[in-house]
């Protein structure tokens, strides 16, 4: 048999079996909305909540009924398709929980051996900033291997990569993981306030920290940095010098943090207006600080008229 004849006989036999002979004909099929695929789960972390990604085992085709345009589809020879679906959930609260929070779109790919795929987004932000879940759908995409597959999410403007073999790459969003990003308990501090010899003072002071890599407004931690986030609550009962009250004005409080500064998220995040009086301070602190030790916060307190701090280490 001649060369042209085998050319002939290899174009017959790829269009009668509706399969592509070229491997540049390898696409993904985006499937129809149907929770619930079934198959192994990795879980990636973000502020706005949990991305749950399922890689199921691979499959020969793509029926009619499953695929979103109604044709059935089948890969190129030496391809099968592997099923992904994306979908969201809200993340334990103790460990994603900011005030004011805005949410920020998410991209969400797979990598498959040599090849990279977007991946539909499993929420939605609306116009106040809140994700909500979009209905997960099941995308197939081409694989010529069973190799490993690492999926992988962006959130304003950090990436994420997990590997279906348990393997982390998350930067600052590693704290999301390891513990280190939490809500602790509330702590009382109304013992320790330090003055002038001739001053008297008490104050109920409770706080209840955060550890979080992500603010919105200021985005992402540096590396090896963290924000702290301190809801703070300060109630003056007393206050003398030499058994007199001074007159009372309105307290200003300027805290600090060790080897750290405080921050401004941006205006439009949602963040709740302080509450001040003469008596009384309730605002939320926001501090940047280094990831790891005791976050020691001084709270310098000009209370009417008089300097008054306490320090107060907010993780053990």
């Amino acid at each position: 048999m001649n060369r042209l004849a085998v050319v002939v006989l290899t174009v017959l036999a790829c269009a009668a079996s509706l399969v592509a002979c070229s491997e540049d004909d390898a696409e993904q099929v985006t499937g129809r909305p149907q929770p619930g695929l079934e198959g192994s789960v990795t879980t990636v972390v973000v502020p706005a909540g949990a991305i749950e990604v399922t890689v199921a085992e691979a499959v020969d085709e793509v029926s009619a009924g499953d695929a979103d345009d109604g044709e059935e589809h089948r890969p190129p020879r030496g391809w099968r398709y592997l099923p992904v679906q994306v979908a969201f959930g809200r993340a334990d609260p103790t460990v994603v929980n900011t005030s004011g929070k805005v949410d920020a779109p998410v991209a969400v790919s797979i990598d498959v051996g040599d090849e990279s795929y977007d991946l539909p987004a499993p929420y939605t932000v609306d116009a106040e900033g809140r994700a909500e879940a979009a209905a997960p759908v099941t995308t197939y995409v081409p694989t010529r291997s069973e190799g490993d597959v690492v999926v992988s999410v962006d959130y304003d403007g950090l990436e994420q990569r997990l590997g279906t073999d348990g393997s982390r790459d998350a930067g600052v969003a590693e704290a999301y993981y390891d513990g280190t990003a939490v809500t602790g308990g509330e702590l009382d501090c109304t013992e320790g306030w330090t003055a002038a010899p001739d001053v008297d003072v008490d104050i109920g002071c409770r706080l209840r920290p955060t550890i979080t890599p992500y603010l919105p407004g200021l985005g992402w931690a540096d590396e090896g940095r963290t924000y702290v986030e301190v809801d703070t609550e300060l109630l003056l009962t007393d206050l003398t010098i030499d058994g007199r009250t001074p007159p009372r004005a309105q307290p200003r409080l300027t805290p600090s943090i060790e080897d750290g500064s405080e921050v401004t998220p941006a205006e439009g995040t949602g963040i709740a207006d302080p509450v001040e009086t003469p008596d009384m301070i309730v605002k939320t602190l926001f501090l940047e600080a280094p990831r790891d030790g005791q976050h020691l916060v001084e709270l310098g307190l000009e209370a009417w008229g008089v300097a008054v701090s306490a320090s107060v280490a907010l993780t053990p």
